[in-house]
């Protein structure tokens, strides 16, 4: 009898392991037991009672061939070890059957085939979460630990903190596994916020960029730093005695900033997702920032989409990189042009509505600048937020140093 047939053996034994198990019909090897197994789930689903019978008519095979399954020397309390020895066949099975498909693909081009190893991993990824069922009362004292937790400790913040207060007060600053979008027009400061929560978050931070290169994002984080206006920076317009002081503000960056750059022309998602685990792997980030969505080109099956679907792709795959690497990912998106001069909405965002569905947490840069406007200046709109409260945040925004910090009202 092999694994497979003994863990059958097991679930007609025991039909409760039916209910439990985290295998599926995928994770065995040989056809025949596969199908006595989806039909096993399948009687399951729908209540009925598995029994020898049952599963036979439900996967079309005699009584005599399910019942052979049924060994009396079998023992049903050991199959979480018979799953466990499954689970491992069949995910060395998969990782086997990508890198052979890899090999024997005759494309020569590299994105494809990275596209196919990256969906490998998220998956091996996926199949490793072990996720079970919990009840009320060890959920509530979970909850009340993490409470009390909360309660004595200094720190309010219990999430990365972005510098501005009032957004943290309504955020509790970016929680892990939770995908942050930033949406704003052209030039209104998507980069530039997205540097001030890097500055301010004093954690290790990683930033992906799919627009600018690293050197005009030093310049920028810089110019932010020393509320030096960046064109003088960039231009050399700057006195000897600046430059001393700078000298010395990019000595103390140097040495307290824990920040990864990436940026690539013409960046892919999945080049995106594999250089953010490598940061996670190297520099064990604790955050990560992304400039912006829009921004990546298609890759795999993607170049074959249209705009709409390839952008929806990106937005998926980035809120499930939030939840495979457990850190907070904070990413800069754009609006349509018709969203120009007005309060921006949900339904703004530019090429999918799927961006929306995806975020946690949606924030707007808005800028009125019509004095005589009933409320004037610079404003983050939180107009999604799912674990709490939305609102306007006013702000100030100095375009010359790039810089964002709290306003009152």
């Amino acid at each position: 009898m092999t694994l497979e047939q003994y863990f059958l053996g097991q679930c007609l034994w025991d039909p409760s392991i039916a209910m439990t198990t985290r295998l599926v019909p995928e994770d065995f090897e040989n056809g025949r037991e596969r199908n006595i197994f989806k039909a096993i789930l399948d009687i399951t689903n729908r209540g009925e009672v598995i029994d020898e019978a049952n599963v036979a008519s439900e996967c079309g095979m005699q009584i005599g061939d399910i019942m052979a399954l049924k060994n009396v020397d079998i023992l049903a309390s050991t199959w979480q070890s018979t799953e466990l020895l499954i689970k491992k066949r069949s995910k060395v099975r998969k990782v086997k059957d990508v890198a052979s498909q890899i090999l024997n693909s005759s494309t020569d081009d590299p994105n494809q085939l990275e596209a196919i190893l990256i969906d490998a991993v998220d998956q091996y990824i996926s199949d490793s979460d072990s996720n079970e069922l919990i009840t009320f009362q060890d959920s509530i004292i979970m909850t009340m630990n993490e409470v009390r937790d909360r309660v004595y400790r200094e720190d309010k913040i219990i999430g990365t903190p972005s510098g501005i207060r009032r957004l943290d007060e309504y955020l509790g600053g970016f929680q892990k596994r939770q995908l942050y979008v930033i949406g704003a027009r052209p030039s209104q400061g998507k980069t530039a916020l997205l540097l001030n929560f890097i500055a301010n978050c004093n954690r290790p931070s990683g930033l992906l960029s799919a627009e600018s290169a690293v050197q005009e994002l030093s310049f920028r984080l810089l110019a932010r730093e020393s509320r030096c206006e960046a064109q003088r920076l960039i231009m050399g317009s700057i006195s000897e005695a600046m430059l001393c002081d700078l000298d010395g503000l990019a000595a103390k960056l140097y040495d307290e900033k824990k920040i990864v750059f990436y940026d690539e022309p013409r960046m892919t998602v999945d080049v995106a997702i594999r250089k953010a685990r490598e940061m996670k792997m190297k520099y064990d980030i604790s955050i990560l920032f992304v400039d912006y969505l829009q921004f990546f080109a298609p890759s795999g099956d993607m170049t074959r989409k249209d705009t709409r679907e390839h952008v929806a792709d990106v937005s998926s795959k980035l809120k499930q990189l939030a939840r495979t690497l457990d850190i907070p990912v904070v990413v800069a998106a754009q609006l349509r042009r018709d969203a120009e001069g007005k309060r921006p909405l949900l339904s703004d965002f530019s090429d999918s509505t799927q961006i929306e569905r995806d975020a946690d947490v949606c924030i707007f840069i808005h800028h009125v600048e019509d004095a005589s406007a009933k409320y004037p200046g610079s404003w983050l709109l939180i107009e999604k937020n799912r674990n709490g409260r939305c609102g306007d945040i006013p702000v100030y925004f100095d375009r010359e140093c790039l810089l964002f910090t709290d306003r009152a009202v």
